[in-house]
């Protein structure tokens, strides 16, 4: 049956290209508190965008009432679990993010996130 956990599971998997151009374009940026937030606020947009497609998957896929304070919370939990597991820290002592497998130095820290495509 399809539920929370499948919408989550599918929308922040590495198989989704969305999903995988947001941690790419915030791989390697300064975890400040507003690129956090963007960054928080850029993976809520996609998973709503991702359950209201789900009706187009077939099968038991279907779109989810996501309004309800524990389905919130969840949200909330899976993509601060995202979005804090992977901040890292340099040499130096800067904190960023590392989104994909190669740590990033000092000297190549982003300020901000590339624009979207």
């Amino acid at each position: 049956m399809y539920n929370l956990k499948n919408l989550i599971d599918g929308a922040f998997d590495e198989s989704d290209g969305e999903f995988m151009e947001i941690c790419e374009r915030y791989d390697g940026v300064i975890a400040t508190r507003g690129n956090t937030t963007s960054m928080e606020q850029e993976l809520r947009a996609h998973l709503n965008r991702y359950n209201e497609a789900a009706d187009c998957f077939g099968g038991e896929a279907h779109t989810l009432d996501l309004s309800g304070e524990a389905t919130q919370a969840a949200i909330t939990n899976a993509i601060n679990n995202i979005v804090y597991g992977s901040v890292c820290t340099t040499e130096n002592g800067v904190k960023y993010f590392r989104t994909a497998d190669w740590p990033t130095h000092d000297e190549d820290i982003q300020k901000a996130p590339a624009p979207a495509r």
